[in-house]
């Protein structure tokens, strides 16, 4: 298990890394993660509001793919609980977000705030509680184009709107 504690801050890492959460991946930062497997590879959060406990954030314009891993247990007080893209595109395969939460924000697991998100086999929500967000997006939140193959939403909450997710100023292909 990764457990949050100071993070790393370089958009350089490439290969087989240890590190300790939270991510941030800056400008033409690029990030590809890809596990073991989503019940052999965990990135796991502290669930405490109090302090930032959001898994990874790209700050500017960077992609960000995640593959074969699962986040749990983020909780921000912000937008995005678990991943926060700023400018660029997510991708997930075989991936799952659990228990995380946006408790001031959108998108419970994952915010988008501009370009597309594209989910390949991933599970959003459950174990404990699913995911949350405090306004929109129970588990996903984004502005942009939405793709969703062979992916299950399930026990996500949003206070507002969506309970799986929200897709603002854009389409959705299943």
């Amino acid at each position: 298990f990764f457990q949050a504690e100071d993070g790393i801050r370089d958009s350089s890492v490439t290969g087989v890394q240890t590190c300790a959460l939270p991510i941030l991946v800056v400008d033409n930062g690029n990030l590809t993660i890809v596990g073991a497997g989503a019940s052999q590879t965990f990135l796991v959060g502290d669930g405490d509001s109090a302090d930032t406990d959001r898994g990874i954030t790209t700050d500017g314009a960077a992609d960000l793919t995640i593959e074969a891993l699962t986040m749990e247990n983020f909780e921000e007080n912000d937008q995005g609980g678990a991943v926060y893209v700023h400018t660029g595109n997510f991708t997930c395969t075989n991936a799952s977000f659990l228990d995380n939460v946006a408790s001031d924000g959108d998108g419970g697991a994952v915010y988008v705030n501009s370009g597309n998100f594209a989910s390949t086999g991933c599970t959003f929500g459950s174990k404990n509680r699913g995911n949350y967000s405090e306004y929109s997006g129970g588990a996903v939140y984004t502005n942009g184009n939405v793709t969703c193959t062979n992916s299950t939403f399930v026990d996500n909450e949003a206070d507002d709107s969506g309970g799986a997710f929200v897709v603002y100023n854009g389409n959705v292909t299943t």
